[in-house]
């Protein structure tokens, strides 16, 4: 069952068991368990290419059992579109595990940090459109878990004449066809990260950046988390922090991935799925109805606090996650007074 389906908005993920999944449900069962989704189209199928290595408008989720993703905007009219396209995704010649039944709706917001002056570009809503400087986001799914990735390039890299967005892009775009190819686990971060870094090490293409990953286990709802620098997460429920990543750190500065020839560079290598594990924050934890999880670099949490990102969630309906996602963007970039602004990418 590889059929893809397609949607338009991403960002702060929402996990949600309400009657807009009972409604799909039902639709299931009058179909015989049969699900009518349109497949994508095969072209631009290049990690490289942010229409695949990110997410967005247009961009490709592998469909499954009981799992469904909704776009923000006009929700009950989306869920109804889904009913009716055309290739067909039906349960009954799989013999998968039983799988949790919920949603995951998701949005986005971010600006790099050389667009000139405070307005937000309308496409940066969209992960596919927008631009996020060197930052890049991801979400993909297999038949164990949806995963959410967030990397950020190492600016520092264009000294030496790297462009920091390849390699973040390049990262997590090779770590989505490798959730589509092989049996990755929800408790197996490390050994994606590791094969996406082996992928460009085996390609050449040089960089640093720091990662985050996030795996929602299908038949469990426990999400199990993988850190790698400053970059990272907070999980708000019931309007307070409950869980929240710990940034790593190599004295001052965060430990990264990197991928580099040049004897110009130096830094942390991971080269095993161990070290990666030994360097990086690992968390594992359940997902309840309605939790809300902030994804974002390093741009939002050196001048947000903890306190102002659970306030501005609060100030808005659970389901508003567009606006949450807006106002925490308006919030860093106003808060950028005497430091030269970063790139902020909020999922």
């Amino acid at each position: 069952m590889s059929n893809n389906f397609k949607t338009s908005q991403t960002e702060p993920v929402h996990l949600l068991n309400n009657t807009g999944f009972n409604y799909l449900s039902q639709k299931l069962a009058q179909n015989q368990n049969t699900l009518r989704v349109k497949p994508p189209s095969q072209a631009n199928h290049n990690p490289f290419n942010q229409q695949y290595g990110s997410i967005g408008r247009n961009h490709r989720i592998p469909m499954y059992p009981s799992t469904a993703f909704l776009p923000i905007n006009n929700y009950q009219k989306n869920l109804e579109n889904y009913l009716t396209r055309s290739a067909v995704i039906s349960n009954s010649a799989n013999n998968y595990p039983p799988l949790q039944q919920f949603c995951v709706r998701f949005a986005v917001n971010g600006l790099s940090k050389f667009t000139k002056g405070n307005n937000i570009p309308q496409q940066n809503r969209s992960i596919q459109a927008g631009d996020f400087g060197d930052d890049s986001g991801m979400i993909a799914e297999n038949s164990n878990c949806i995963v959410i990735g967030l990397a950020d390039g190492a600016g520092g890299n264009r000294n030496i004449g790297i462009d920091p967005k390849i390699f973040s892009r390049s990262l997590l775009g090779y770590s989505v066809e490798i959730l589509k190819n092989e049996n990755i686990l929800p408790n197996q971060m490390a050994k994606l990260a590791c094969k996406s870094i082996h992928i460009l090490e085996s390609k050449h293409i040089d960089g640093s950046g720091t990662l985050c990953l996030l795996a929602l286990n299908k038949r469990n709802n426990f999400i199990h988390s993988l850190n790698i620098g400053d970059s990272g997460f907070r999980l708000i429920r019931n309007g307070s922090i409950v869980h929240k990543s710990k940034a790593t750190m190599a004295g001052s500065s965060p430990k990264q991935l990197y991928v580099s020839e040049s004897s110009n560079y130096s830094g942390i290598s991971f080269v095993t799925e161990d070290e990666i594990r030994q360097d990086s924050d690992l968390g594992e934890f359940e997902a309840h109805k309605n939790d809300i999880i902030v994804l974002s670099s390093d741009g939002l949490y050196d001048v947000v606090s903890d306190n102002v990102i659970e306030q501005i969630v609060n100030s808005y309906d659970e389901k508003d996650l567009q606006s949450m996602a807006d106002e925490l963007l308006s919030k860093a970039m106003k808060s950028y007074v005497h430091t030269q602004r970063d790139d902020i990418l909020i999922m």
